[in-house]
């Protein structure tokens, strides 16, 4: 017997709204994980001019940092590293101006440099500065730019497909992102500074996968004449699938390969990649022949 997407919609279903509800709980209590580079405050920047994975550059001038903090009774919020061009920041966020206690840091950093790190001719500079939670409101732009997307994008779809189609492709591409959005809350993925951004690609992929697979409804129909909407729906998922599966898992390699060889800052993406592909292939694959299937039937009554 051969498996119906469809007839086994409701698993799906119960699965999406599972993740979605426990997503949205998360979302409610803790929010965002946000890194030090979100929110109003003081952030403190240690910068080390260069930086290769394989030494361990990283954890000296991190150790070097964190005991200079509690020396002198500093206690940050959250921490975050980022690349800065052949080299690497570290940043702290803090909630008041620490400008006078870390006025010796940067020699404390460069002191742990000089002596520990397998590197030679690092050198390290710190400087604290304030930040405005304005500054990063790109997650709130973004989105912004998603929503607009998504109508051209459907008032297209109803000019080069049919209604259905089009219904279709802009719902599984919705639960993509809002799947997308679940999962790094329950998995606490930090989202900056590639959270969005990110999320637009779960939702551009969905979009792209659920218009490959709708467009062999019309092939699909012209050759068996007989066949219901559902058994339509069905057959496109079926042949559909090797190609879903090659493209997740040519998408989950390259983010695995993030993940295992990365620093920390690249590792995030490659997990926010992973959720992102995950997001958009589970919710083009349920969600595109079912939404089309039920809609089509609508539309014969």
């Amino acid at each position: 017997m051969k498996f119906s997407i469809t007839k086994s919609f409701k698993i799906f279903l119960i699965i999406a709204l599972s993740l979605v509800v426990v997503g949205m709980v998360f979302l409610g209590i803790f929010g965002f994980n946000k890194t030090a580079d979100y929110g109003a405050g003081y952030e403190v920047k240690v910068h080390v001019n260069q930086y290769t994975p394989t030494g361990n550059t990283i954890e000296v001038a991190k150790n070097a940092t964190e005991v200079y903090f509690v020396e002198n009774g500093i206690k940050s919020l959250a921490y975050t590293q980022r690349a800065e061009g052949t080299g690497l920041d570290l940043i702290y966020k803090f909630g008041g101006d620490v400008s006078e206690k870390c006025a010796g840091l940067a020699a404390a950093v460069q002191n742990a440099l000089d002596t520990d790190a397998e590197v030679v001719g690092l050198t390290a500079t710190a400087e604290v500065y304030a930040t405005d939670a304005a500054v990063n409101s790109q997650f709130g732009w973004i989105l912004l730019a998603v929503g607009i997307a998504t109508v051209v994008f459907f008032v297209y779809l109803l000019f080069a497909a049919k209604f259905a189609q089009a219904v279709s492709v802009v719902c599984s591409a919705v639960v993509s992102a809002i799947l997308y959005i679940s999962l790094i809350s329950i998995a606490r993925v930090p989202v900056y500074p590639t959270g969005a951004i990110i999320g637009v690609f779960a939702f551009v992929l969905s979009a792209v996968l659920s218009v490959v697979m709708a467009s062999r409804y019309k092939e699909i129909a012209k050759l068996n004449e007989d066949m219901s909407a559902k058994e339509i729906a069905d057959e496109a998922a079926r042949k559909s699938l090797l190609r879903f599966i090659l493209i997740g898992a040519l998408i989950a390699l390259a983010s695995l390969i993030f993940i295992g060889v990365g620093p920390a800052y690249v590792r995030f993406i490659g997990v926010q990649i992973l959720l992102a592909d995950v997001a958009a292939l589970f919710a083009s694959y349920a969600f595109t022949p079912t939404v089309f299937s039920v809609l089509k039937k609508s539309n014969k009554r």
